[in-house]
């Protein structure tokens, strides 16, 4: 119904799992028989869309979670229970300049409930229990394309915020969820063509940027953290033809060292790329 639109989808599910195991720990010499089975599991989802004028749309999104976590056994050999949760999105699109360039804003928020998490009184860290209730949430900007005559651009913002609601740990409430994923992100991207006789040419440059992360480490209770950092790339693109072009790409242009993973004190910790150079040949036809 011009200017509105509805969207309105499902998934169904059907999902059956079985594994044995031994859990050397308790003694078991016969491995422990499990199975976990969901049977036509709606996961519904529905959107609307309303036009504002010709450049501006708003839209409103709500969407079920469901994830079968029939891999995942408890201390007692039972299969966990399925992660469930919602999902929803408030947002505006804008698009100008006959789509040349185009921009975004919404805002976002998940609840999920049961997700799997190591189970403290276990043992050898192979099981795991139900968690509770987390929440993550915060909004994006984003605008891309052709900012002006020749000049290309994608710059992004994130801001994300994630708290435990309920946890099996009593202790955990209220605090930080997922604290590795960084509370604010930034991408920026622009891409230039030249004119003149060289108008062959496109320099490109960019920077990923992110505030601080970290874990708690399970082992001593400490934050295992790392400070925001930037990492700068660079491009050279040649056009030979209609067909044929190729590319320079710089990444991590002052070798930045940073992790790319955040751990505990003994593993997990994982170096991001050094400074690369990458050479590339692509043809359109």
């Amino acid at each position: 119904a011009d200017p509105l639109t509805f969207v309105l989808g499902s998934r169904v599910s059907w999902y059956k799992s079985e594994n044995e195991s031994v859990s050397y720990y308790r003694g078991e010499g016969t491995p422990l028989r499990s199975e976990s089975r969901e049977s036509g599991q709606v996961t519904p989802f529905a959107g609307i869309l309303f036009d504002l004028n010709d450049n501006l749309t708003t839209y409103a999104s709500y969407t079920d979670i469901f994830t079968p976590q029939g891999n995942y056994k408890t201390i007692t050999g039972a299969t966990l229970k399925p992660l469930i949760g919602q999902s929803y999105e408030l947002g505006i699109k804008g698009e100008w300049f006959d789509g040349r360039l185009n921009s975004a804003f919404n805002l976002f928020r998940t609840v999920q409930k049961d997700a799997a998490q190591d189970d403290p009184a276990c043992p050898d860290s192979s099981c795991s229990q139900n968690s509770g209730k987390v929440r993550a949430q915060g909004f994006e900007a984003e605008v891309s394309g052709e900012v002006i005559d020749r000049l290309q651009l994608l710059a992004g913002y994130t801001y994300t915020q994630t708290k435990v609601l309920e946890d099996a740990d009593a202790t955990q409430d209220g605090l930080s969820y997922n604290s590795y994923v960084p509370r604010h992100l930034l991408r920026v991207w622009a891409d230039y063509a030249l004119s003149g006789p060289v108008e062959r040419v496109t320099v490109g440059a960019g920077v990923n940027a992110q505030s601080r992360n970290y874990r708690v480490s399970p082992i001593s209770g400490n934050d295992i953290s790392q400070s925001g950092y930037a990492i700068w790339n660079g491009r050279i693109g040649y056009r030979i033809d209609d067909t044929w072009s190729v590319a320079l790409n710089g990444n991590n242009l002052f070798d930045k060292r940073y992790y790319a993973t955040v751990g505990t004190e003994g593993f997990g910790n994982f170096y991001g790329e050094p400074r690369n150079l990458v050479m590339s040949l692509k043809a359109d036809f």
